[in-house]
């Protein structure tokens, strides 16, 4: 971190900041709103290494162009962590194994309905409507309601598990509108294990 005495606004360029350092160096800083409107702080670099003012300037312009366009000009800097439902299965299974007896039934109803189809997807990828196709493709493959019940139940446990451990931050896509629960024919479903 640079040893700031002041920051101080452009005077001649918007969203250009100068931080006048100890030393007698300057570095400068520019800000702007990313992708999802939040501001961002951007060091552009020291006036030693030769940056001035209007090369920030002219940065923070490319930078908005960018962001015009939709893309995020400093996605190379990030490093995004892939976190995968199954990831989320595996470290779920580590807990839940050692207090559940019955935990292999659990274990077959992931692997038989969930994931070939999630397992390999970023948790941030699989959205409300994705779950929705899913589970109209296990109705038309003529799958019991409650067998989707659960599937889609246990898509939401692992979801709920990913946010307890602070591995996502959004709201659980099966808590939709969308996701009510299939209304199961006693009955029929009776018939069928028969």
């Amino acid at each position: 971190m640079d040893n700031v005495v002041a920051r101080i606004k452009s005077k001649k360029y918007q969203g250009v900041y100068l931080n006048h350092l100890k030393n007698g160096d300057i570095s400068y800083y520019i800000n702007y709103k990313d992708l999802t409107d939040k501001k961002v702080w951007v060091k552009i670099g020291k006036k030693s290494e030769g940056i001035t003012e209007n090369f920030s300037y002219t940065k923070r312009a490319e930078y908005i162009n960018q962001i015009n366009i939709g893309t995020d000009p400093l996605q190379h800097k990030k490093k995004k962590k892939r976190i995968t439902l199954d990831s989320i299965f595996e470290k779920y299974k580590v807990i839940k194994e050692s207090e559940s007896k019955d935990f292999i039934r659990t274990e077959q109803k992931y692997k038989a309905g969930i994931k070939k189809v999630f397992a390999e997807m970023d948790l941030h990828e699989i959205t409300t409507d994705k779950i929705v196709a899913y589970r109209k493709t296990l109705l038309d493959k003529n799958r019991a309601g409650s067998t989707i019940n659960s599937y889609i139940s246990f898509i939401g446990t692992l979801y709920n598990f990913a946010i307890e451990e602070g591995l996502y931050d959004k709201v659980n896509p099966i808590k939709s509108k969308k996701l009510k629960a299939i209304k199961i024919d006693n009955a029929r479903e009776r018939y069928r294990q028969c």
